[in-house]
Parts: structure tokens; sequence; C-alpha cells
């Protein structure tokens, strides 16, 4: 039908409405109807944590899995029309999509499908939709608190809404309403709609009542309707799209409800609680229903069909609605708006700019992010850089569009496009820990600093050409800025000791110090040039501050709320910055400091900031460069071949190091020549041809430079310096800094290079000594230290052989003092010295002109500078007019050179006569050497330069025999020898010093037979034999407080005890890793770790410090680790350390490796202090300093054959020692030594005259070693007779220690069953001689004659190296051996008060009263072995004397530790003479034995008296009728067979009871394990006996039942004191443990439990606060569903527990980079250590019980909520779950702690 008019068209149009609702509406419902049945019912489309899943929405099905191997899946979606299934990942952050099939969608996503859509700055997408009508997609973000679109393609992602957003979850899209909904469960739960095109107007809150946990959300677009599903509320309410007509359903029919879909009348929703997937008709009376369950845990959930996506017509589809980039649908006319992607503006209503045109640029330190100025959102994005380490500042090239920053763990400083791109490292040698940087846009060149190295180094952009400007004064230099057209620099200094902020030309010229008072930690700082402002930010004093740039006109420009402001950067009129605790950047006006706001915040370690303006693009930036009036601007550099840099007035062009300008003062060229001089605290370098070329070598660590060198060959300079007394070299460009000698240095006035055979030598006034070394430092040597005075200058001739020296001597001449200096020579080994010069006066400077063959000097009293011939011959003067003081001399050319130390000139003249005298350079006071870098100054070749001559070590070259055959031989000419001449006539092979030449004359071993020496900061090898340089220091690093020492002779290694740190450190005696790996530090035991390879090991730590250490070394009660290790003591064969400590009177023992063995020596009253083992005889000897001092000896597990050897006439034992070659045993005191034999006897004084203080004692030889501390000396005597005493060394000052190295025999080293595999013991192992047993009755006939003793006699028992001995393995203190007799179990602990029986029966605890009582009461006898014999009237003292019964208890302490007096009975109490059981008084001689012993019964107690009736009716019943027959006494028996009867009837059912009780309880050991049969007094036996309530749990003494036969067993039919009343627990202070024949239970009697009751064990640990559960985060194996019967292990997810995005990034520590001292103004400092991460909700911390009793879940850390406020405990405000955290929720909670930890089974702890 045709209109004819308008108002046709509108009725036409309405009746064709009319009719198609009428007609075609119904028939089309039917087809879909039809259609439905034909093709099938809607399926599921649901997520899991690692899958997708499709199912029938119909009916129980099973699943089919379309896309696998997700990492954390989470929320899905889908697009049918363009056949995308689209998911988001928590775990990867990420969201992608995959192109499923159409025609077969069940059929599985191939992985080359999938395709990243958004791929960077996601944190939790929780909620995704897509919109199909214009092809995009919605998320929410549940950490980062946002709502964002992109296109499906991934192209223009922009943020929507980003303010008052809590926590959003859900979100759901009705494109054909322009309108979007989300549910946010944060503290103030809502759903809110708006337009899809993120319009603000359009935004609403549509539910914010009667909602808690608002999950699930989906729309019915047919009917405008919203449902929404309440996890906490548990119903599904509708509503319409205004959040009216409100209606619930299926309320308190769900249970934890959290993803929700619509289809067909038909809600379909995922359930947290059940893990399955339920279904309920949208109808009245519905019911749920389960639809599916299985093994997966669902989460998201869509009815995946094509009717869900309707099609529609939008204005989006014509053209992108005219939008350059983003077209959004608009719930208003025109139906959309064009947007751009986020930072970018929107230049008209439909096209956006070309980027960015201000942003900020900013350092996360492992991210560099972007955060555009031009949105409101400010969202940073990550750009994708590779390998971000630890970034800390950035700049930005506005030219060519690169922003470049450093990276202080990568080392270098980098380089990248604004996307990422064309990422180059510029500069990457030579940095150590570069911090600022600032591009110079115009000049084009790079500066930064480096807080490493502190300098401030210049180079071109591309990294080329750089250059040292500052090095001078630099403390911890930080931030740098620019102001290239100015021509100034400015950097801050944050030096603790003066920080600072200075300003230099850009040159490094005209340095002042404009801002250097209050002030603590600048760091940022940025210049404001148009202003001449400079502004910088304090991180100590809290503030920004502004100045001039000269540093005048200061003033603050904000410091409230500034906790640790780092970054700072100026943009317009705002300056912004980062704060390190806040975790934000703020920016404020510039000038006032107001309009104050926060750009960003919760952002993790932020670092550099630097703002950026892009208006006009590079070609504007060009264009500005061009136009500047900089002189350096444009290609010309300024006429500069590399570097122009601009200063206020000119500008100057500067080469890169090893160049110099040549005349024109712009091209740089490679000096054929130039002076090296040493000057105090530079080393310099200065042009001989070009004027105005000085520099100084930017090295390091120079402090009083003296001498210095140089080596061709590898362009290194070495210098000595006599203020930090060490020899250290660099590269020529200063870089890699190297100390090569800085042990045993004095002052090193005199060096030189052998760049030939790669040596050093030097000359030290202070030891009197000329050494030489290898140029790394190895292979150290003294070559002359006899008849030396004061050698200063000293100069090698290499091709001759021969080295000169100077060598100043002070003598007294007619009552003056004159300096007699002399020139001397000899053979670089030393040999061959001769006297070539001597003269009054003193000569320095030597040097050597190697083709005229002469020699020059500088006389410095008389000045002149004077030569001679090689032989001191032909002696003339050359200058001697106009000389101040000439001290250092050179020699090049045709030219000598010299410093004057008083005017401080270099000058020169002509080398032969003196003449054409020029100054080269002026006032350069305290020059020390000088010298010509150039080729000519090392020439020439001897036989060393062909691979060190052969030699292991050092190639030392001689005087030519043959002086032409090899005379002006240049090292490139051949190498070939003449077949007659022998290279040893021209060479020899030398060892450093006390190590000897091999066999072949080229090999080197190291002695065996030396002493070492230490004092406080160093360790030093001694040696007696002749031609051989008598001591050497050991280059050890790290030595203070040095106070014992002992060495390892199989891998010659030296430990040390740190007396600063209280650790036992070790390293090898050469320093490096030279010496040869020890086999029998490479077994693995199999009880124990591995040994480490200690000779690749430089410095490694035995023993940790206290405050280091963990339990495997910790300390005992209270005390802590705080230990202090006394003296140490090294079995060779076993590699174990046995150490004393002072801390707690204990010696422990540890593996080489590390690990501990455990304690050795430990007892009452006695305090261990020097150790000294005899591993051949398995003996160890220690000194007790208790009240008596005293020497005791034992087998080396510290308890076999323990007895006091020497005990008499002993005041203070400084030092013990054993000669274990003659088998005697030495023992200082302050001023006397004796010796002994082993076992005590033959006692004798050795050295007892002219001695102030002995240290310490060692023997080597026939010979005891000793230090007198007082005297400062070391001296020696013979071993047996005291005589042939000697002074070794003389004032050696803070001495320590002195040891006696001894090496065991190879043969029985390598033969020797502990030195392989430990003898297979877990603990201990040595070897006991047979013959050791009886050590103690062995008559060897030794006489003391005359004091002597008699020494042929003793020789007979030396050691025979085919006996080993039989081996032993042992246990430490709180282990017992095995029946195997090799391994050790942790057994129960005894008591302080307590002995351990030994290995043998170590299941038992003994008063340590029973101790040394004369009966044995454990089965190994431990008890009584090593007890003094005391007669039978005398009381056995502790300590090891005896004294009389009546002494004893009368209140005076005799023993030495006072036991005597410890278990005394009180007042009215008769005390058993034998067993010292108290009784009553009233039970003695009462005609009935109380004590066992019967001595309250015996004469001694009662004479002659009777008891009379009246006290004996008080103890014996009475009889009703007495008879004075004695019937009354059968009367008694009588009873007394009775009471034994009845007690028998007792054990039999106690026997009973104990067997049923261990058939009904197998993991307790049976009661007849040991001896079937015995009774059995357990916990049974004390309830019976009415004392405790039966538990042994309850009683600390009660012995468990398992145990209570080996108790049985151990008990013999003695009585034994009653226990101390301390020891029993409230309420059983009477009870004797004793009198009821009890064994004691060592886990018992130390209140320790091996059951993990609560009464011992720590609380059980509770639930970790977290936000409510989140099954994607739950491991399926350890929870149960109740809707699932077959939970399958590999479908439980393993994601990380929950931890919320405030917590995980977590600010960096609130300090500058460099620096750790925490300020008053910094939160840590409050924190005690908790730092500024205390301040964050901790996902760890366990929370209050009442947090969990009002609902199941845990509220969630959300720093804004209310979770953590005072109503956190409520249930009504308790908060909604995370789907994020569920593991962390469900996880089972770990077991309780088990009171002997696995891991201490075989690793017991040292005591000290």
């Amino acid at each position: 039908m045709k209109c004819s008019s308008g108002v046709q068209c509108k009725l036409c149009g309405r009746n064709v409405l009319i009719f198609t609702r009428m007609v075609m509406v119904p028939w089309v419902a039917l087809i879909s109807c039809l259609l439905t049945c034909v093709n099938g019912h809607p399926n599921l489309l649901f997520s899991t944590s690692k899958d997708i899943r499709l199912a029938s929405a119909v009916k129980n099905s099973k699943t089919t899995t379309v896309i696998k191997d997700l990492e954390d899946g989470y929320a899905i979606d889908f697009y049918y029309e363009g056949g995308l299934i689209c998911w988001a990942d928590q775990g990867l952050e990420v969201i992608e999509c995959a192109n499923f099939n159409k025609t077969n969608p069940a059929a599985p996503v191939p992985k080359s499908s999938k395709f990243g859509v958004v791929t960077s700055g996601l944190i939790s997408p929780d909620g995704l939709a897509c919109d199909w009508f214009t092809q995009k997609l919605y998320w929410t973000d549940g950490e980062a608190n946002r709502i964002e679109v992109v296109t499906l393609t991934g192209k223009y992602r922009k943020v929507l809404f980003w303010e008052d957003i809590d926590q959003p979850r859900a979100i759901a899209l009705a494109p054909m309403d322009s309108l979007m909904f989300w549910t946010d469960w944060g503290e103030i739960p809502k759903i809110e709609r708006a337009g899809m095109n993120g319009d603000p107007g359009t935004r609403t809150v549509v539910v914010s009542d009667d909602i808690f946990w608002p999950n699930g959300l989906s729309i019915d677009y047919e009917n405008h309707l919203v449902y929404w599903i309440d996890g906490r509320l548990h119903f599904i309410m509708e509503m319409d799209y205004e959040g009216r007509r409100k209606k619930k359903i299926g309320q308190n029919d769900l249970l934890y409800p959290y993803a929700l879909t619509f289809y067909n009348h038909t809600f379909y929703w995922t359930d947290w609680k059940t893990w399955c997937i339920h279904v309920m008709e949208n109808v009245s009376g519905a019911k749920p229903r389960e639809l599916l369950n299985g093994s997966f845990i669902p989460i998201d959930i869509h009815i995946f069909d094509p009717k869900r996506q309707p099609p529609g017509d939008t204005p989006c589809k014509r053209n992108n609605g005219g939008c350059s980039h983003l077209c959004l649908l608009a719930p208003y006319p025109p139906g959309y708006t064009c947007a751009c992607p986020t930072g970018i503006k929107l230049v008209d209503n439909h096209t956006c700019a070309d980027g960015p045109q201000e942003l900020l640029l900013l350092v996360q330190r492992t991210e560099i992010c972007k955060i555009s100025l031009d949105s409101p959102d400010y969202t940073n994005f990550v750009i994708p850089l590779q390998g971000v380490k630890h970034a800390i500042a950035i700049d930005f090239d506005p030219v060519e569009g690169f922003l470049y920053w450093t990276d202080d763990e990568s080392y270098a400083i980098r380089r990248a496009r604004l996307d990422g791109s064309k990422q180059q490292d510029i500069v990457s040698a030579e940095v150590q820990h570069p911090d600022g940087i600032a591009i110079d846009p115009v000049a084009r060149n790079l500066y930064w600093t480096d807080t490493g190295t502190d300098r401030i180094e210049v180079c071109r952009l591309d990294g080329s050409f750089r250059k040292v400007l500052v090095s001078e004064d630099l403390m911890e230099p930080r931030a740098i800025a620019l102001a290239p057209d100015r021509g100034w620099m400015f950097w801050s200094d944050w030096g603790e000791k003066r920080p600072k902020i200075e300003r230099a030309s850009m040159d490094g010229t005209d340095r002042i110090e404009i801002i250097n008072t209050t002030l603590g930690w600048p760091n940022g700082i940025i210049l404001d040039v148009p202003r001449a402002k400079i502004y910088w930010c304090d991180a100590k004093t809290d503030k920004i501050e502004v100045a001039n740039l000269d540093g005048t006109d200061r003033r603050e420009v904000i410091s409230d709320n500034l906790p640790h402001v780092f970054g700072l950067a100026l943009l317009g009129d705002f300056l912004y910055w980062t704060d390190w605790q806040r975790r934000s950047i703020d920016r404020v006006h510039k000038l006032t400091g107001q309009q104050r706001e926060v750009i960003v915040e919760q952002l993790p370690n932020v670092m550099g900031l630097k703002a950026v303006g892009l208006a006009g693009g590079a070609a504007a930036a060009a264009a500005s460069v061009a136009n500047s009036k900089n002189p350096c601007a444009g290609e010309k550099n300024g006429g500069c071949s590399h570097l122009c840099l601009n200063r206020p007035h000119d500008y100057v062009c500067a080469c890169q190091i090893g160049y110099e300008l040549i005349a024109d003062n712009k091209t740089c060229v490679v000096p054929e020549a130039f002076l090296l001089f040493s000057r105090k605290e530079n080393i310099c370098r200065i042009s001989i041809e070009n004027t105005n070329n000085d520099m100084i070598i930017p090295v390091t660590g120079v402090k009083d430079a003296s001498a210095l060198d140089f080596n061709i060959n590898d362009n290194r300079i070495y210098w000595s310096d006599t203020k930090i007394k060490a020899i250290t070299r660099a590269f020529m460009n200063g870089s890699e800094v190297e100390k090569i000698i800085e042990f045993g240095l004095d002052s090193p006035e005199g060096m030189a290079v052998d760049w030939v055979a790669h040596n050093i030598y030097w000359a030290d006034t202070g030891s009197k000594r000329i050494e030489v070394a290898r140029l790394d430092g190895s292979s150290r040597r003294a070559l002359v230290w006899e008849a030396l005075e004061e050698p200063r200058s000293i100069v090698l001739d290499p091709q001759e052989g021969y080295m000169y020296w100077t060598d100043w001597k002070r003598n007294s001449h007619y009552d003056k003092i004159q300096m007699e200096g002399r020139i001397e020579k000899s053979a670089m080994d030393g040999s061959k010295r001769t006297l070539l010069i001597g003269t009054y006066g003193r000569a320095n400077g030597l040097t050597i002109d190697f083709v005229e063959r002469r020699l020059y000097w500088t006389e410095f009293d008389a000045p002149a500078i004077e030569s001679s011939d090689l032989n001191g011959h032909n002696r003339i003067q050359l200058v001697t007019k106009d000389m101040n003081r000439p001290y250092g001399l050179t020699q090049y050319q045709d030219y000598i050179y010299w410093t004057d130390w008083d005017t401080g000139d270099i000058e020169r003249a002509n080398k032969t006569s003196g003449d054409n005298r020029t100054k080269i350079h002026r006032k350069l006071e305290f020059i020390t050497d000088i010298l010509v870098f150039h080729n000519s100054r090392q020439s020439g070749w001897n036989h060393c330069a062909l691979n060190n001559g052969g030699c292991s070590d050092l190639c030392l070259a001689l005087p030519s025999v043959h002086p032409s055959s090899f005379g002006g031989r240049d090292s490139d000419e051949s190498s070939s020898t003449s077949p007659s001449v022998s290279p040893d006539e021209f060479r020899v092979c030398a060892c450093p010093t006390h190590y000897t030449l091999d066999t072949d004359k080229k090999t080197c071993l190291p002695p065996k037979s030396f002493l070492l020496f230490s004092q406080k900061n160093v360790i030093t090898r001694l040696t007696v034999s002749t031609g051989e340089c008598p001591d050497t220091v050991l280059p050890i690093p790290g030595l203070k407080n040095v106070r014992a020492i002992e060495f390892d002779p199989t891998t010659r290694s030296v430990l040390w005890i740190d007396g600063r740190t209280q650790a036992i450190r070790r390293a090898t005696e050469s320093g490096v890793a030279r010496s040869v790996q020890s086999p029998y530090d490479l077994h693995v035991s199999s009880f124990g770790s591995p040994a480490s390879h200690h000779s690749s090991v430089f410095l490694s730590i035995v023993v940790p410090s206290p405050s280091s250490s963990s339990d495997s070394h910790g300390a005992s009660g209270a005390a802590g680790n705080h230990y202090h290790p006394y003296d140490l003591a090294l079995d060779p064969y076993s590699r174990l350390l046995y150490w004393s400590c002072a801390g707690s009177d204990a010696i422990n023992v540890t593996r080489l490796n590390g690990s501990s063995v455990g304690i050795v020596v430990k007892a009452d009253r006695e305090k261990p202090r020097n150790i000294a083992l005899h591993p051949e005889r398995g003996l160890m000897f220690w000194t007790d300093v208790g009240s008596q001092p005293k020497i005791i000896r034992a087998q080396m597990d510290g308890r076999q054959g323990r007895k006091i050897i020497v005990s008499d006439n002993l005041e203070s034992i400084t030092s013990l020692a054993v000669d274990r070659e003659a088998d005697l045993l030495f023992w200082a005191q302050p001023k006397r030594i004796e010796t002994s034999a082993l076992n005590g006897k033959e006692r004798k004084y050795l050295v007892d005259t002219n001695v102030q203080l002995v240290g310490s004692i060692g023997v080597v030889g026939d010979y005891l070693y000793y230090l007198d501390k007082e005297q400062q000396l070391i001296e020696r005597v013979n071993k047996y007779t005291g005589l042939e005493r000697q002074k070794l060394k003389k004032r050696v000052p803070n001495l320590t220690d002195l040891l006696a190295v001894y090496f065991p025999k190879d043969t029985y080293l390598d033969n020797h069953r502990c030195s392989h595999n430990n003898g297979g013991c877990s603990h201990l192992c040595y070897s006991v001689k047979p013959e050791e047993r009886d050590l103690d009755d062995i008559d060897d006939g030794g006489d003391i004659d005359n004091g002597k003793l008699d020494i042929t006699s003793r020789r007979k028992y030396k050691r025979k190296l085919s006996d080993m001995g039989e081996v032993h393995c042992a246990c430490p203190e709180g282990l017992i051996l095995q029946d195997d007799q090799r391994t050790c179990t942790p057994g129960p602990a005894c008591e302080r008060d307590f002995h351990s029986c030994g290995p043998e029966d170590g299941r038992d605890c003994v008063p340590s009263s029973w101790r040394c009582d004369g009966k044995v009461d454990c089965y190994d006898g431990s008890d009584e072995k090593g007890c003094p014999k005391c007669r039978a009237d005398q009381f056995h003292c502790q300590g090891g004397t005896c004294i009389e019964h009546a002494l004893e208890c009368d209140g005076l302490a005799q023993c030495p530790d006072g036991d005597d007096e410890i278990n005394c009975c009180q007042r009215g109490e008769f005390k058993c003479v034998t067993i010292g059981t108290c009784i009553p008084q009233a039970r003695v001689c009462d005609r009935m034995d109380d004590c066992a012993d019967g001595s309250d019964e015996a004469p001694p107690a009662c004479g002659d008296r009777r008891v009379d009736d009246s006290v004996r009716a008080a103890v014996i019943p009475a009889s009703p009728t007495h008879h004075d027959d004695g019937t009354q006494g059968q009367g008694v028996y009588v009873a007394a067979v009775l009471v034994a009867a009845a007690l028998v009837a007792v054990v039999v059912a106690l026997v009973y009871l104990c067997r049923r009780r261990n058939q009904r309880h197998e993991n307790l050991r049976r009661c007849d394990r040991h001896h079937p049969g015995m009774p059995v007094f357990g916990a049974d036996a004390f309830q019976q006996l009415g004392v405790g309530d039966g538990t042994s749990a309850a009683d600390p003494l009660a012995p468990k039942p398992s145990q209570a036969i080996a108790a049985a067993i151990r008990r013999h039919p003695k009585t034994k004191p009653p226990i101390h009343p301390s020891a029993l627990r409230p309420g059983l202070d009477s009870v004797h443990m004793s009198n009821l024949g009890m064994g004691y239970e060592r886990g018992h009697v130390t209140g320790a439990s091996s059951s993990g009751s609560s009464a011992t064990a720590p609380p059980y640990p509770r639930e970790t606060l977290n936000p409510p559960p989140s099954p994607v985060t739950t491991d399926a194996r350890s929870s149960s569903c109740c809707c699932s019967t077959g939970v399958g292990s590999g479908d439980g997810p393993t994601r990380r527990p929950y931890r919320h995005y405030r917590a995980i990034n977590q600010p960096p520590p609130p300090t500058p980079c460099s620096t750790d001292v925490c300020d008053e103004s910094d939160s840590c400092a409050a924190g005690g250590g908790g730092g500024v991460m205390s301040s964050y909700p901790s996902p760890r911390r366990p929370p209050a019980r009442s947090e969990y009793d009002s609902d199941p879940f845990p509220p969630p850390p959300t720093p804004r909520s209310h979770c953590h406020s005072g109503h956190s405990q409520s249930e009504d405000y308790s908060c909604p779950p995370s789907p994020s955290t569920e593991r962390s929720y469900f996880q089972p909670l770990p077991p309780p702690p088990s009171p002997v930890p696995v891991h201490h089974i075989h690793q017991p702890r040292c005591d000290c």
C-alpha cells in the first residue's frame, strides 16, 4: 500500500505495527518454540578457575570443556554473532578471547585461536560484559576500582568510571537501551546504573537498601527487568531499570549464590557453598534444585544462546558514528557519543588528539608507567619494557621522543620510546649505582649521578664520549637538574654528615654549595628556569622548598602531610611529587603551595617522576632547540669532536677519557705520551705536548697516594696509599678499583711494576722490607728484610734482571741526627745485593733511562738532580740551581721531568746537560710521584714472559750471564733461546713466603711446620727456619677483634673467633681459593648435610653471630642467642670443630659446613674455657675456671673417661696445649708454664721466670712457644727442659692468641676411619687407642730428676701410625645412641639438676645428687665414673673434693660449689646417713628402720636410748593386749606382711591394666617391651595411690605408661633422696618419688610433652583474616562439596591465597634508596622495625575468634571499609566475600606444632 500523504503514512505504519503484534509475534513465538524442540535446549556457559565449560541448561548432563589451560579463570561472556568467547584471567591479569565453532559450539577451542584483548593494567577483573551491538567489552576491576571499556580487538581502552567505586563486581549491559548496571559490595553496598558511554550525568544508584553482598546480575531485555543476587541475604531480587517494583525470589533457599543468569523465566546461578550450579523457575512457590555438580568449582555463568543477544541497530554501525576512535552508546539523542582512549583529549565532538599533550612518567621500581594529565581519571599505563629491575630516576628527550632511566640493579642507563619500542642500554659499563639522570636536549648530552662511584658523569645521548665531571667530595649524589641555556647543572647530595645542594658549570667547574643548612635527605630537585628558581623535596624534614638559583630567597612551599617525598617534577604552574609512604602522586601550585590535589594513590614502589608537555610534538621541540642561542645547539655541536659543554659565559669542548684536545681546543686525539702523577687524594694526568689538558683520573678511595706505576699491557695504573696501608689498581679511566695488597703493610713508600713477569714490587719503610707479588696480589714473598732502615723509591730493569732502591738511614753524628741515604741494587729475587752509592742526604725518585743505561734520582736535603751509570759509576749532577725540594722524577726521550715538594711545580730539562729547563705546570703541591705513560718506558723481554717461566707462582728474572745473547731484545721478538743457554740461568721460580719449591724447581709446596699468632685485626704466620723471612701476614679480610684461632690442615683454612660479632669464621690461609680441595670435606654424610667445598670459599661463617644465627646454633634458656665463643679446637679426622662458650659454660661441636652437632660438655658449676684435643688418642682436655680452677680430661664425647687430672696449685689458667707427638700436656698461668703427662702425672714447672702475662702456648717439634701479652713478645723454650730460651718477635702489640699448627701424617689421615664419611657415625666420631683405656694405670717409669723429665721414658709411648685405635661413635647431649651404635636420635632431656645416663642407657635421668654417691644408678655406670675416692666417713663434693660428714649441713659451705648445704634437712628432721633422705626426728630410734640404710636405728643415732611408750604409740598402733614376751612385735610383723601382700596385689592389677591399655592404644609401646613381667608404675599407679589424677600430662614428674618397665628396671633396691620440692607440681610437695619406686622420665622432668597437648603446645592457629571465600582459590582436595561425591584432586585450583591489593603493593622502606636510616618523621620510627608496612593490613595476621563467631565468612580487608572499624566483630557489619579469596578461608588449618620438630632430630642445638 502506497501512502499519499504524511498522515496516511503514519496511519499505515501504526496499522502495520498493530498487524505485526497481533499476527506475526505469535507465529514467531511458535516457530521459535518449534525450533527449540528441533534444535534442543539452550546451553550454559560457565567458568572454573582452570577452564570454561558448556553444559545443558535443562538436564544434568556431562559438561564439555571448550577452553582449557586457564591460569585463574574468572568472569566470562560471549559474542555469539562474532563467534567469540571472552574471559578474564585473574592469575595472568589479562582479558582474552577465542573463536568458537558456531556450527558446533561444544567443540574444544584450539589454543591457537586465543588472543589477548587487555594484557596490562589489570589487577582483579571481576565482572565482564560484551556489547554485541558495537563489539566492545566492558569490565569491572575490584582492586583498581574502575569500570572500563575496550573494543573486542583490544584497541582504544578507556576508563568510564573511577570515582565513588569501592568493590565493583558483576556488570551487565542493555545495549538496546544504552544502559549498563553493576554491583558494588564495598563499604556501602549498592547497585548502580549509567549510560554505556560513561557519562557521569547518567549515573544513578538504583539499589542502596536491603542489600549486603550483591554478587550476580542479569537482565530480562524483553520486560526491562534486572535480577540480582545477594550472597549474604540469600535471595534473588527482581526490579525494573529504575530500581522500583522490587520482588524477592527464593529467599532463604539459597546458600551462597554468586553468579546469576536468566533465560526463559528460569534462573541459573553458581553457589560457592555447594560448589554446584542450581536452577529455579521464576514462578510462585518454586524451589531451587541442583542442576550440575562435579569436581569443578563453577564461578561465572551465562546462557549460551543467540537469543540472549538479540540483534539491533545503532548509529555506531554506520562509519563508527563518525568517531575517530570509540563510538559508545548513549541513553539520549543521538544515541551515541564519541570518546577517546584514556589519556587522550577529544579535539572536537568526533576527533581525538594524536596523543596525550601532558603526561607524567613515573618509575615504580620494576615498572615505568605513563599517566596522562589530559583526562581526569589519571589512569596509569605500564610501558612494556624488558628487564626493569630497580629503576630510580627518569627523564625525557622531547626531540627524539625517548625516555631515559637509571636502573640500580641492572647497573645500566637505558632508553626506549614511549610505547616501549627501541629499548636499548646506553651506558652499562663501569656503572655501580646510577641514581639521578638529566637530559640536555640542546647539546644532546646525558648527565647522571652514581652513588656507588660517587661521580657525576656525562656522555652523548647515544652513550658515546663518556667523561667524568665531578668525582671529589661527593657522598650520596642523587637528583640532578640542568639549565642548558644558562650553562649550569644542579644536584642534591643526601650524605648524612653534610647534606647539600650544589651548582656547577656544565663542565663540572665553578662548583659551589648553594644550600647546605637545614637539610636532611634532599631527594628530588627541579628547575623553573624562566623564573630562575630551584625546587627540592626533603624526605627527612618533610618539606618542599624553593630558592633562587644561587640559593638565596629560600622559602617553604609545602610541609603538610609529606611523610617521605622522593621524586619531584614541574609542569606549567604545578609541582608534582611522589611519596613513598603515602604511595601517591600529588600536586600543588608552585607559587602558593595551594590547590593541592591527589593525582593518583595506592601506587606501590613510587620512585622518580618526570612531567612532560608534548604540545606540538617532536617537531616543535626540535624547532625550539634550533632557535636556541646555546652555542652547543645544532648539528655542529659547537665545533667539538666529542662533547660540547655550555658554561654561563662560554662553552668548552671536552674529550672522553683517554683523549686530549689538540691546539685548536676542539679536536680530541689519543696522545702518544702523557704524564701521570699522584698528589695526596688524587691521581692525575697532564699532557706533555698540549696545554690545558689537565685531568684528574676518576679513581675512588685514594687517601694518600705515595707511589705510582702503570702496566702498559692492560692499561692499568697501580698506586700505594700510606694512609689506608694498601696497594690498589684501576684501569686508566678510573674503573674497577681493586685493592691487591691490603694486609701487612705499614708504610709502602715505593712501588714498581714488572711488566714482563707481571709482578709488582714495593718497599715498606715501616716493616723495613722489599716484597714482591703477582699483579693480582697473590704469591706474596719477602725478598729483602735484613739491613734495611727506610727503603723508599724502587725501580726495575726486568730485561737485565735487576732492581734498584733507595734507603734512608738515620745516623747520630756529632750530636746531630743526619740522614745517610744510599742506593742499592740486587737481582730481582733479592740476591746479589750490592751497594751502589752511599751519600749523606735522602735520595728519591729513582728512574732508569733504558736507552742510555743510566740511573737518575733526586737529592731531597741537598737539592739536586743526579745521575750515574747502572753500576753507580760516572756520577754527575744535572740540576742544582733554583731547586727547593725536588722529589718525584721520571724520564722520557731527551728530557727528565721532576716535581718540587714545596713549590708544586713540574719542570723538565735535558737529560744529559740539564739545559732547556721548562716549567710544565705550576702550584701542584705535595706531588709524591711522577712518571711518563708511554710504550718506551716498558719495553724489553726476559724468560719470565713465556708462560710465567714455567713457574707455578713467581718467576723472578736474574741478571744475564751472557748479556750479549739477549741484550736489547724487545717483547715482540722471537722468544726462542740459544740451545747452549738454559733458561734457569736467567730466571728463578720463587714461592710465597714460607712456601718451598718442589723437586721440579717450579711448583710450590705449602709449609707444614709453623706457628700462627693473632693480633687484634691480623693473623700472622711465623716460622723459625733460616734463609726465610720469619713472618708474613695472612691476607684474610674482615678481621675484627680476633680472640682465638685454629687451623684446618686438610684444607689449609684458618678459623677464628670474631670478638666483635661473637661468630666463628673461616677463610683459606691465602685469602683466595688457591688451596687444594680436601677429600675429607667433599663427602656427604648419610646423617648430615654435605660439606661445603671450602677451597672455593673465600670467607665463610662456621658459627654465626648471636644476632643472626638460627636455632641450630641457638642459645638455651632465656638468654636467647647471646653466646660468647671463647676457645676452639679442630678434629682433623672427623672434621668437627669443638668450641667453648663463656656465655653458657658449655663445649659445643659444629661441623665445618656450619651445621650443629651438639653439646658435649655442660655441667653444673663447671665453666669450661680453654680446649685442647688429642684426636689420635681420642682425648679432649679443657680447663674449668669455676670456683676452683682445674684441668679435666675425657674422651672426645665429653663423658667417657672423664677425670680431673690437675686441680692443685692452680690460680688462673690462660692456655692449654697438647703435644700429640710426645703425649705431653702443657698449660699456662699468667707467670708460669707447666707440663705433665696426659694423665696429669709427672707434673713440673717449665717456665716460671721473666714472664709477665703468658697468653697462649703451642708446641712445634722440640720447642714450646708462648706469647707474653704484657711484654709484647713471642718466645720459645725446649719443651722437655725449659732451656734454650729464645725471643722470636719483639714489640708485637695487641697479641691475642698463638697456635702451633700440627699436620697429621698423610698415611694416618688417609687411613683414619673417621676421615671417611665420618666413620659412619651420625654425629661424633673418634678413635681410642686400646691402651688408652688403661692410661691412668700405666707406670711408664718416667722419673723426675731435679725437676727434669726422663725424656727417654716418655718417648717410648710415642704413637705408632699403624695403630689407628678403636673407632667410637658417640652422641652429644640430648641424643642417645641407637642399637646400630652409629646413629643418634633424640632422647628425653634432663634438667640441669639431673644427670643424663650415657649412650648405653641414655633414656634415663637421675638426680645430680646421685652422682658419685658410691652406688651405680645408670646401667652404663656413668653416674659413678670419674669420681674421686672419698672415705666412708666423708662427703663427696660435686667439684671432686671430699669433706668430713660432720661439716655437712652445718650452715657453712665447705664444698667449692656449696653442694654440702643443698640437700639438708629442716629443723626437727633426721637425715639418713647414706642416702640423705629426711625423716621426722620422732621416727628416730623407734625400733623401725625408716631409713633404707637403717641409720635412724643405728648406735650413732640412738646409742643406748629407748623410745618411751608415748612416742612409740604415736608411731606403732597399740595392740589390744600388751605382752612383754614380744607378741606385740609379732603383730607388727603380721601387719607388715598384710601390707606387702596388698602391694603385690596392686602391682599385679596394674600389670593387667597396663596390658589392656596397650591393646587399646597401639601407638604406645608395650609394657613388656624390655622385661616382661616387671611391675609397672604408670599414671594409673599414681591414681590408685591417691596421687594426681592419673594423667602423665598433669604431673610433670609422672612417667609415661610406656616407660614404666624401663623405670622399674632402672630402680635399685636402695632408697634415694626425695626430689626437690620445686620439681613437683603444686599440691604434690610431699610426694617422694624414691619412696614410690618411680623412675624419671626425661620429657616430664623438663615439662616437655610428646603428645602435643594444649597444656604445653602453643595455641592452635586460627584462620587467616581475609575477605570472604572464593572457591577459585580453594584446593578441592581439602574441602567437601555438599553436592558432589567425587571431588577430583586434579581439578582443584592452586591459586595463591588472596591478598588485598593494598597489602600486596606495600610501600618501599621509608628511606632513600641507599640508606637504612629511619627518621622520626617516618612511620617505622614508631613501629619498632615494622616500618611503613605495618600501617597496611596484613593478610596473615590471625584474627580474634569473635570475628568468626557471627558468620562463617570473614570480612574482606578493605582499607576504607567498616571491616577495620570498631564494628568489625558485629554480624551487622560483616563484609561480603571476595571472588579471589576463597582458598585462604577454606584451606585446612595446619597441624599443631610438634614438641620435637622433625628438622631438629639430627641437628641438636649448640648451647651457647
